[in-house]
């Protein structure tokens, strides 16, 4: 895992968790300023895209370990051995000498 220049290790970014928190506290202070809350609703679409972006990622990943899975299943592998590749099956039909 990669570090910053501080010598923390940096991950693959915010959690959504950590980003609804974010969203959270930006409301909270667009309506704190009162009128001059307008200024940070760009700040805030931003974010809200962000949030739905990392969500849409998160289920196509989930989507794909689902698959593999499945697959994985029905050919009797695990999910490591069959993104990998996993063992060779022996083709129908097919005689080893």
């Amino acid at each position: 895992m990669e570090e910053d220049v501080y010598g923390n290790r940096m991950s693959a970014g915010p959690t959504i968790d950590e980003m609804e928190t974010w969203l959270d506290r930006l409301a909270s202070e667009i309506i704190a300023v009162g009128e001059q809350g307008y200024k940070l609703v760009p700040l805030y679409e931003w974010l809200e895209e962000k949030i739905e972006e990392r969500r849409k990622v998160s289920a196509t990943l989930e989507r794909a370990r689902f698959r593999v899975e499945r697959k994985a299943e029905k050919v009797g592998t695990t999910v490591g051995a069959s993104i990998r590749g996993g063992p060779k099956q022996k083709k129908p039909g097919s005689r080893r000498k």
